[in-house]
């Protein structure tokens, strides 16, 4: 990161906010040491690829923010979804489901695209589920998927999300998928309106599933392998989208994505926090369903000094050999010091009985309970420690938050401090 700021400096590009600086790069003789938002995005596909190869390989869309990256993935999933119905139905069965539903086309359009002829409406009946606990981000479509604070919702509109319990028994998903094809339901009228009032939806409306691997703002709670892989079972049964928000956890589980753990590929990733930038990963396939303007941005992705800083990063993570850690990447140092902090906290949970509880994690980011949050926070921030809670008020829950590089010192150093603390 050092050598690319040196070079952005030397080339006195430090401050510049292209929105793509690819062909600046490539014009300019004697350039070295300094990375496009293609070279950034081919990093990031071939990380993925190489970790999830039954998708078949994957294309980044390079944004501005994790929420931002989360709208362009529910966008996929709508657009996706829109795509099938359209070539396994037609748009005359689309009409007639929008008649039955009440929703009109929007006209006015019309004149704007004459070139085309492909009617547009004014709302699309299409579902996503999410999880409970989950957090997705704060623009309008994140927040609809979020259900873990009161202040994300209050007063905002939602799009037509569902939710099921994070962990909990995929059958929940199951049971809202009416397994019927779209035609049949709109054999009989208001059949299908019934359906969606009730909660339940046709699987062909059924557009994706959305989850964190490990659940950040929702109490720092590692997802369930059983729990996803039966989740994927459902969502390729019924050709919905496998959404990962891997926003909060991406290089922070001991691997660089949190359903790495699962066995379970994802159709669509988003990525943000220790990326730097933020990024939505695809299934290259999925490609062919993106119409020309699906999403766009001001800076997604072309910000040089972002890219830069971001492609040093995954770069770090994926090849780098640390001779601190005797040869070790980054990713086999968050396995090994995250079985050391989880041992060394299970310490504290012998030495002080009902103070700290419920020890769970994976890599580099754990949490526990505790009976005062609140006090033990501002203790603690006393102390040097920077604490923050997480979870339901009532859970008591904190997150503990290392860094890849963390040395076995850095850990030493927090739990005596916390030992400490709660002795005191």
């Amino acid at each position: 990161i050092v050598g690319v700021l040196e070079a952005l400096q030397r080339y006195g590009l430090l401050i510049r906010r292209e929105i793509n600086s690819d062909d600046y790069l490539v014009r300019a003789p004697g350039v070295t040491g300094l990375y496009t938002p293609q070279d950034l995005a081919t990093a990031l596909n071939r990380s993925a690829s190489s970790r999830f190869p039954s998708a078949g390989g994957y294309k980044t869309f390079l944004s501005n923010s994790g929420a931002e990256a989360v709208e362009a993935g529910i966008k996929i999933c709508y657009v996706a979804a829109y795509k099938r119905l359209v070539e396994s139905h037609g748009h005359d069965v689309i009409a007639k489901m929008m008649a039955e539903l009440g929703i009109s086309r929007i006209d006015e359009l019309d004149r704007y695209d004459t070139g085309d002829s492909e009617p547009v409406y004014r709302n699309y009946p299409f579902v996503i589920v999410g999880t409970t606990g989950s957090f997705h981000g704060r623009t309008l479509g994140a927040l609809s998927l979020t259900q873990s604070r009161k202040s994300h919702q209050k007063g905002y509109p939602k799009l037509p999300m569902r939710h099921i319990p994070y962990n909990g028994n995929p059958q929940d998903l199951a049971d809202m998928i009416d397994t019927r094809s779209l035609n049949e339901i709109l054999e009989s009228p208001g059949a299908l309106k019934e359906l969606l009032d009730s909660g339940r939806f046709p699987k062909e409306l059924f557009a994706g599933f959305v989850a964190e691997g490990f659940q950040g703002e929702g109490g720092y709670v590692p997802g369930d392998p059983d729990y996803f892989r039966g989740i994927e079972t459902i969502c390729r049964d019924a050709g919905a989208l496998l959404v990962a928000d891997d926003v909060q956890a991406w290089a922070r589980t001991g691997s660089a994505f949190s359903w790495e753990h699962f066995g379970v590929a994802p159709d669509v990733i988003t990525l943000a926090k220790s990326t730097f930038v933020g990024a939505t990963l695809a299934r290259a396939d999925l490609e062919g369903h993106m119409h020309r303007g699906w999403h766009s941005n001001t800076f997604g992705g072309g910000k040089i000094l972002d890219t830069n800083v971001a492609y040093a990063i995954v770069d770090a993570f994926e090849n780098h050999k640390d001779p601190l850690f005797c040869g070790l990447s980054y990713e086999e140092n968050e396995i090994i010091k995250g079985q050391y902090l989880e041992a060394r906290l299970q310490e504290l949970v012998e030495r002080h009985p009902g103070k700290i509880s419920d020890v769970a994690g994976r890599g580099v980011m754990y949490g526990f309970s505790v009976p005062d949050r609140e006090a033990l926070v501002i203790d603690a921030w006393k102390k040097g420690l920077k604490l923050l809670g997480c979870g339901p008020d009532s859970g008591g829950r904190i997150r503990v938050l290392f860094l890849a590089d963390a040395l076995t010192k850095e850990i030493d150093d927090f739990v005596d401090t916390l030992d400490g603390i709660l002795g005191d």
